[in-house]
């Protein structure tokens, strides 16, 4: 390395005479970083988050959390919609599945909706011997809201894992 008149015999960079060295109160002869957290002011400082140290404070652990699935019975139909939709080919879909079926929701494999007979209308209408013809209430996961149509089931289209689709049981 050239030595010039603003470099030090070990190569570092000097500080120009005309400025009070001590007075800015750093040891600037050390070889040891000034400050561990900065390399250079042109680095950016975004791409590298200073992790500062800390301790968890005891309270903030929780360990006597009951189990998923002691708990799906007490969740809302949108919250086990949630679990189903955000946790795909995971034992909580399979446990959320099954406690939406035993509130009577079942799974249309054609049009990928959950469904469910409108308690408020009129019973269904039996088409033939495997669909039915009345009210239903889909779930439209896109909009996240509940839709009543008027609608012809055919129960072959009814996903069958978690109990029956013949007609008295089917929804």
């Amino acid at each position: 390395m050239k030595r010039t008149a603003n470099t030090s015999p070990n190569g570092r960079q000097r500080i120009p005479d005309t400025t009070k060295r001590n007075s800015l109160g750093l040891d600037l002869d050390s070889p040891e970083p000034l400050f561990t957290t900065f390399s250079t002011p042109f680095a950016d400082n975004r791409s590298r988050p200073v992790i500062p140290e800390f301790t968890l404070p005891g309270g903030y652990t929780v360990t006597n959390v009951p189990a998923l699935a002691s708990r799906m019975s007490a969740f809302s139909d949108e919250t086990l919609f949630f679990i189903f939709y955000q946790n795909p080919r995971d034992v909580v879909q399979e446990m959320s599945a099954g406690e939406l079926y035993s509130r009577d929701w079942r799974w249309h494999k054609e049009l990928q909706q959950w469904m469910m007979k409108d308690s408020q209308m009129a019973a269904p209408i039996r088409v033939s011997e495997r669909s039915e013809r009345g009210m239903y209430i889909f779930f439209d996961a896109n909009n996240w809201r509940r839709e009543r149509r008027d609608f012809v089931l055919n129960y072959d289209h009814l996903d069958q894992r978690h109990g029956a689709t013949q007609p008295q049981a089917a929804l």
